[in-house]
């Protein structure tokens, strides 16, 4: 659980930006915030990407995940 701390923080950053977005009377984006949302979906794309294939590494070389933040 204590690994995926920055898998959630950016998730609930994602899902907060979404939120934030309003909408004109035909349900469009309004402009001014396409930007914010972009970044922060990208920022979370590629961690997930990264945190995915370290996992895949890790389960292929047969090492198990050790606490956040520790040295291999």
């Amino acid at each position: 659980r204590d690994g995926f701390v920055t898998g959630a923080a950016l998730a609930a950053a994602l899902g907060a930006v979404a939120a934030d977005r309003t909408r004109d009377a035909f349900g469009r984006v309004a402009e001014g915030g396409p930007d914010r949302y972009t970044a922060q979906w990208l920022a979370t794309a590629v961690y997930l990407t990264g945190t995915e294939a370290a996992l895949r590494r890790d389960n292929w070389l047969g090492h198990s995940p050790g606490p956040a933040g520790s040295a291999r």
